[in-house]
């Protein structure tokens, strides 16, 4: 199969590996030419391509069996341009092309705020920041494509760890931190090698729709950093709640669609 993964950056790159090592064609897109050296062994093609290259993003679909989004945005001002002009587009250059798959990897956060309760794939949608709206209306266009019948399949990620951003570092970067509110709120993370595997079941098993990825645990935030740090020997971080939080996104987030899809994690629970 001929596939493109647009945006190859950490998930991406883990991805273009997999798949190339299972004999796949990869093309793999990034947006700045000083990462071709590090992306080219791992793929057959590698173009630098930004989302707002019409052209560009035209001969990636008609060339190309599966897309596979996932871009990453580098900061705030950066998302209206990478996320939804990129789906715009590409949403727009489906109407003159034949049927594709396409595959994009979302984020949690378009839930928003649910106070604690579970939220599944049919959640109400809550987020109120901008680049969360934005998320929201990237998710709508890369649906709308299923009305040319192209098969859709978004993967809500939660928190990402795993090589090079394993737990310790993560304990390590919220060391002696201070942040608003309790930290009563509900924590939802996922390991790079689920992502990994829920995108090549999808593959394989032609899965459609959305589901969320995310573990089994959910430890509430300031209790999850105390273990953290009591497991790393690092100073834990504190929360004070007579600093206002600017914004909520406590919520559970269920596993339950992909796990009924036959998909089994490979880390479960959270891997120390």
């Amino acid at each position: 199969m001929k596939i493109a993964i647009i945006g190859c950056g950490y998930v991406g790159l883990t991805l273009a590996k997999a798949l190339s090592s299972q004999g796949h064609f990869v093309t793999a897109t990034i947006r700045t030419p000083e990462r071709i050296q590090h992306i080219d062994p791992f793929c057959q093609k590698v173009l630098c391509l930004k989302g707002s290259d019409k052209d560009g993003l035209e001969k990636i679909v008609q060339e190309n069996d599966l897309l596979i989004i996932t871009l990453a945005a580098k900061n705030l001002e950066e998302y209206e341009s990478a996320y939804l002009e990129t789906a715009e587009n590409i949403k727009n250059i489906a109407l003159y092309n034949e049927k594709k798959s396409l595959i994009y990897t979302s984020s949690t956060s378009v839930y928003g705020d649910h106070g604690g309760e579970w939220v599944d794939e049919e959640a109400t949608l809550l987020a109120k920041s901008p680049n969360a709206k934005i998320l929201i209306e990237t998710e709508k266009a890369y649906l709308a494509l299923q009305e040319s019948g192209w098969n859709v399949t978004i993967f809500r990620l939660s928190e990402i760890y795993g090589p090079g951003r394993d737990l310790k570092q993560k304990a390590h970067a919220v060391e002696g931190k201070i942040f608003p509110g309790d930290g009563n709120h509900f924590s939802n993370m996922i390991h790079l090698k689920d992502i990994e595997g829920a995108v090549l079941y999808a593959i394989s098993h032609n899965l459609k729709g959305i589901y969320n990825l995310s573990d089994d645990e959910h430890p509430r935030k300031n209790l999850w950093y105390h273990e953290l740090a009591k497991c790393y020997s690092f100073n834990g971080a504190v929360f004070d709640p007579s600093i206002k939080k600017t914004r909520s996104t406590n919520k559970k987030v269920s596993n339950h669609k992909i796990k009924s899809a036959g998909y089994s994690f490979t880390y479960p629970k959270r891997e120390w």
